[in-house]
């Protein structure tokens, strides 16, 4: 018997050898599809990753510029025994904060006050012509650090002059860190007093201590006796963002983690759906 008879004898035979041939071809197919998608995949995730380490620059850097921001009025707060509401304005019109630096809601300065020194810091606020000025929340404390100035003193700002920052839990653990360390400290988020029932964004409080001159600031202790106060930027999450990267911002969903960590400003970006 010839081979062609062994094939017209056993037709299984061929059937078999052609629905070999067709799963090895698949199978080849299919991997080499598999292999694309891969290269793909790896490809969108470099590009990804490549976008996302940019964006995390543009934010340390952003926030290292707020925080010389902070520093120099910290400079002006330290370096005179007493600034009045003018001499703030005039300082801090100089920065022009709107136009400069987009994404920053508030600079505020915060007077560090025992219960002792409470009265006498009233008076003061009163005799500067600022009736409305009121400190809250009004339970009793035996240490306060109340928000004396902000700027720009627009209709948001002013819902949180005289809030004590060491009244709530996130931000006192931030200003403590602050305080203890010297440096620069970015909060937890928070929903922050300039928040309305409109548009209501999770914001991030940037603190910096300030000390009185001449002083050992060798310890925390040592810190916390020359304290006089802080200065802080008030961010607003989504205006932050979108003053940092523009229209880039829409592709992203972004927080600002604190890591605890002296590279406090980070970022997680996911693409949007």
């Amino acid at each position: 018997m010839d081979r062609r008879d062994t094939w017209m004898a056993r037709p299984w035979l061929a059937a078999a050898v052609t629905l070999g041939l067709l799963l090895v071809l698949g199978s080849l197919v299919y991997w080499q599809w598999q292999q694309q998608q891969q290269r793909v995949q790896a490809q969108q995730r470099e590009r990804f990753q490549l976008e996302v380490d940019d964006i995390s620059q543009r934010v340390l850097s952003r926030m290292q510029t707020y925080e010389m921001v902070l520093r120099g009025v910290a400079g002006l707060m330290a370096g005179s025994e007493h600034v009045d509401p003018q001499e703030w304005q005039r300082a801090l019109d100089q920065l022009q904060l709107q136009e400069r630096y987009p994404g920053i809601q508030a600079l505020g300065w915060s007077r560090y006050l025992t219960q002792a020194q409470l009265p006498g810091f009233l008076d003061e606020v009163r005799q500067q012509g600022r009736k409305d000025y009121q400190a809250f929340p009004p339970e009793s404390r035996e240490q306060y650090l109340l928000i004396d100035y902000l700027s720009p003193l627009d209709w948001r700002n002013r819902r949180a002059l005289g809030f004590d920052m060491l009244s709530e839990p996130t931000r006192r653990a931030a200003v403590e860190q602050a305080i203890d360390s010297g440096e620069a400290t970015l909060s937890a988020p928070v929903i922050l007093l300039q928040e309305t029932d409109v548009d209501v964004q999770a914001g991030v409080l940037l603190y910096l201590p300030v000390y009185q001159p001449d002083q050992a600031l060798s310890s925390p202790r040592a810190r916390r006796a020359a304290l006089i106060g802080t200065v802080h930027g008030a961010f607003r999450g989504e205006n932050l963002i979108k003053g940092m990267l523009g229209p880039r911002a829409d592709r992203f969903d972004i927080a600002i983690r604190d890591q605890q960590s002296q590279d406090t400003w980070l970022v997680r970006a996911e693409p949007r759906a």
